[in-house]
């Protein structure tokens, strides 16, 4: 039996002799027409130069440090924020006011501080008397009189423009807090009748005091008629001053000496 050589692809035409792609001369090198090297498959073994191509990662670095400072920004912008709107709430709680109120009295009076004045001409007690009249009474509104039994001096006024102002008011000065009370007892009994003062829900005469110290008496208060027509007195212990009001409507009266007496 004849044993047939392995398979070889058949000779390629032209001038390269059999055989194949071998050498056909000595010395001669073999390879597919036009003279190039036999084509091989993709090096399996180390890449050229001693690895694969290295990849450049410093823009991604320098995008990542970007992004996250971004991020930090917000976040701190946002601390920010919150923390102002906390503070003005803060600062807006804290704000109060200063009123006064009748004992038992729900109704509130607003305090504010007192600028003595002097009137041109006037001098000693009758001066300081009228640095502690109520607002609202134009220039020759008010004047000295004699002073009332016991008084220091004394003032009588026409009408007070602020709303609910008395028509006539009479105020006067006294030494001393025992001969204030006496004639504040002496007062109240020249009123027709005594009355609760509106909104008050206590009967007349009673006492007040400021809002923000309840437990200190600052004076009494008196809401009644006079010859028909709404009154009320009041005295300031700290001024040692009786004062007494008329007009029309004693809800507007009262509310005036809140505000204003």
């Amino acid at each position: 039996m004849t044993t047939q050589p392995p398979y070889q692809p058949p000779p390629p035409t032209g001038p390269t002799g059999p055989g194949g792609w071998g050498p056909t001369t000595p010395g001669g090198t073999g390879g597919p027409p036009g003279g190039g090297p036999p084509w091989q498959p993709p090096p399996s073994g180390p890449y050229p130069g001693g690895g694969p191509p290295k990849r450049n990662w410093l823009p991604i670095i320098i995008a990542s440090v970007v992004a996250f400072l971004l991020v930090l920004g917000g976040v701190i912008a946002a601390i920010f924020l919150v923390t102002g709107n906390d503070n003005e709430s803060n600062n807006a709680s804290t704000t109060t006011t200063a009123s006064r109120t009748t004992t038992s009295s729900t109704k509130t009076r607003t305090s504010t501080p007192r600028t003595t004045t002097t009137t041109p001409g006037q001098s000693g007690a009758s001066a300081k008397l009228m640095g502690l009249l109520p607002d609202g009474y134009g220039p020759g509104a008010c004047k000295a009189i004699d002073p009332v039994t016991d008084a220091l001096a004394t003032v009588d006024c026409q009408k007070n423009t602020n709303p609910g102002g008395p028509d006539v008011a009479r105020y006067s000065l006294f030494p001393d807090q025992a001969t204030l009370d006496r004639h504040f007892s002496t007062a109240i009994k020249e009123d027709d009748e005594l009355l609760m003062c509106p909104g008050s829900n206590v009967q007349s005469p009673t006492t007040w005091h400021y809002t923000s110290t309840p437990d200190k008496v600052e004076g009494q208060v008196a809401c009644g008629t006079y010859k028909g027509g709404p009154d009320v007195l009041w005295t300031r212990n700290a001024d040692l001053m009786l004062a007494d009001g008329q007009g029309s409507d004693l809800t507007a009266l009262h509310d005036w000496w809140l505000k204003y007496g």
